[in-house]
């Protein structure tokens, strides 16, 4: 989405026991999430700016805690605090939630505009998304805001393992990401992006413009308008859970 030029987006990883997005991203910043939910004061640009990082334009980030040393986790208000301001100040908001439904997790998904669900195409990693379907269906939530990504599909097999997944899962397969173990290992290696002339790339680019509308908001403007009246209405939220 940051890359398009048109949108402000936060990344923030909302798995406070053990997130990854500090590595993936490099980030810098001293602070964390934790801090920002745990801070007495509301929070302020002056504030916030000192706990996220940002290493791409038009992109911010604020990480999990670098070490686990958590003596309790944060509470329902200190979590909408956070949220709040977010939606007040980025156009999109991308959380990830870790791998696991927790209470703490819960208390997010009201907050939220759609709940992304990833997992590999195989038996394992499709129970445990079924196991948090259920989850989530004990407590109410609406179907209607979960989506299902595959990972690491093959081409070929697609078709076969969408249909599959909607028959155990009851939900269709929203997305389908290609499997590319070199490309991932050099941009991690390298503290980099993933390549955006990759088949992954180009996928997780048109993933990325599918959540956002942005080719559905070409088709209904001009390419004379400026970007800020084509696409500066989005205030959204959306989060992930990846299962493996």
């Amino acid at each position: 989405m940051h890359q398009t030029g048109t949108y402000h987006v936060l990344l923030a990883d909302m798995d406070v026991t053990g997130g990854n997005i500090r590595f993936l991203m490099r980030s810098k910043a001293p602070y964390s999430i934790l801090d920002a939910m745990r801070d007495g004061q509301s929070l302020d640009v002056a504030t916030w700016n000192d706990m996220i990082s940002s290493g791409y334009p038009g992109l911010e980030v604020i990480s999990a805690p670098a070490s686990f040393s958590l003596d309790r986790m944060p509470e329902q208000r200190e979590i909408d605090r956070v949220l709040n301001f977010a939606r007040s100040r980025y156009q999109w908001t991308v959380l990830d939630l870790g791998c696991s439904l927790t209470p703490y997790t819960m208390g997010m998904l009201e907050c939220i505009n759609e709940l992304y669900l990833v997992a590999s195409p195989d038996v394992l990693a499709l129970y445990q998304v079924k196991q948090i379907l259920s989850q989530l269906q004990q407590n109410d939530y609406s179907m209607d805001r979960v989506r299902l990504i595959l990972n690491r599909s093959a081409e070929y097999e697609d078709k076969i393992v969408a249909e599959e997944a909607q028959r155990m899962l009851g939900i269709p397969a929203h997305f389908s990401l290609p499997n590319d173990y070199s490309g991932l290992t050099e941009a991690f290696a390298s503290g980099n992006l993933l390549s955006g002339d990759s088949p992954l790339g180009r996928q997780v680019s048109a993933l990325a413009s599918k959540i956002s509308g942005i080719e559905d908001q070409d088709k209904l403007h001009s390419q004379s308008e400026p970007w800020y009246r084509k696409f500066r209405v989005s205030r959204g939220l959306v989060a992930q859970h990846s299962s493996i």
